[in-house]
């Protein structure tokens, strides 16, 4: 479920996505392995990992995360503009 739904807000992949940088932001997690990255954020709001997968494909789709093919995930806090 990506659009809010009335039911279950907090399920949300623009909720979760919202957790997931400001997460990264408070804890100046700029560049993380996606395993720790998970580990932390199931200690703030548990998910099962295929959700936390959707939640930075839709980060990634968008342009807030980057990743490598070392499993690490970079938070782009500057996106430059086409």
């Amino acid at each position: 479920m990506l659009i809010l739904s009335k039911d279950r807000p907090d399920a949300s992949l623009y909720y979760l996505g919202s957790t997931l940088i400001k997460l990264m932001v408070e804890s100046n997690l700029s560049n993380v392995h996606l395993s720790l990255l998970y580990q932390k954020f199931n200690e703030h709001k548990s998910i099962p990992f295929s959700r936390f997968m959707l939640v930075l494909d839709w980060l990634f789709m968008i342009g807030v995360i980057t990743g490598n093919e070392e499993g690490e995930i970079t938070y782009v806090s500057e996106r430059i503009s086409d």
